[in-house]
């Protein structure tokens, strides 16, 4: 028998890997994964690992058993996103190009991200070289109706002036476009208080040190006032107890998928001419 050169192979099996046929295979296997595993309990949706189970993880108060997966870092609520932004949405179908902006993006999903080939991809953060651009969602320097696609988690609860921040968002949202705007729910009603600057109250009472708020199931109403519509869609739940345990979901998380209302025209304060990555106010 022949024997083959791994160290020649491997380089062509990256490149199959990378390919759109390869990505197109791996997108197929994170919506439909094997019956079986060889006996493992669990799979993380966004790089396929499968495991007995996920890392326990949490910061502040609150710790969650089988949350982090060990190869590429997710937690349940990056892999309930990936989920529904490959089942539930057209964002991956290669055909129809889009504007994407990721505030805060996280590292597990923002390279996948921006290695769609039809995805204008851009990612934004309040501290600089976080991102590839440096933003404050309560005053972005980019004109009415500049993205198609806006996904932003857990970034609220760090915002003082979080009204404004969803504001700017529905302001920048392109009428025909959509938004995933995520934040842990812990109350029945948002509990803020605004004078509230101690670390150790707020992780007493918001659940960690850096939040502002806890957000209540009244946060959708809020999003509402800001001049979104929205859909609070239970998909942990809604996909059934043996995927939701299989991809390590929590069957309490709800996807807020919001939309622009069509009267909802805000006024433009800034305008700027994009360019590659940045802006030039005018």
């Amino acid at each position: 028998m022949r024997r083959v050169d791994l160290g020649r192979v491997e380089p062509f099996v990256r490149r199959l890997a990378d390919s759109q046929p390869g990505r197109a295979l791996r997108k197929q296997l994170s919506r439909h994964p094997p019956a079986q595993s060889g006996g493992l309990l669990v799979r993380c949706p966004v790089c396929g690992q499968c495991a007995d189970e996920f890392i326990a993880f949490g910061g502040g108060t609150i710790k969650r058993a089988n949350a982090l997966c060990a190869n590429c870092g997710a937690l349940e609520r990056h892999r309930l996103v990936w989920l529904y932004l490959l089942n539930e949405t057209d964002l991956f179908s290669g055909v129809v190009r889009r504007r994407m902006l990721h505030v805060a993006p996280e590292p597990v999903l923002e390279q996948r991200l921006r290695d769609e080939p039809l995805l204008d991809y851009l990612s934004a953060d309040l501290d600089a070289g976080a991102a590839q651009e440096q933003m404050d969602i309560t005053d972005i320097r980019y004109p009415d109706d500049s993205f198609d696609v806006i996904y932003c988690s857990h970034v609220f609860e760090h915002v003082p002036d979080d009204a404004l921040a969803m504001r700017e968002l529905c302001r920048v949202l392109r009428p025909e476009g959509w938004a995933i705007l995520q934040v842990p729910i812990l109350l029945e009603h948002t509990d803020e208080d605004p004078t509230l600057t101690d670390p150790e109250e707020r992780l007493r009472r918001f659940a960690q040190r850096d939040h502002v708020r806890a957000y209540g199931a009244d946060y959708a109403d809020r999003l509402r006032a800001a001049g979104f519509t929205v859909r609070e869609d239970p998909y942990a739940e809604r996909i059934g107890p043996v995927r939701s345990r299989r991809y390590g979901l929590d069957a309490a998380d709800v996807v807020h998928f919001c939309t622009k209302r069509t009267h909802h025209r805000p006024t433009d304060r800034r305008v700027i001419v994009p360019g590659p990555g940045n802006g030039t106010e005018r």
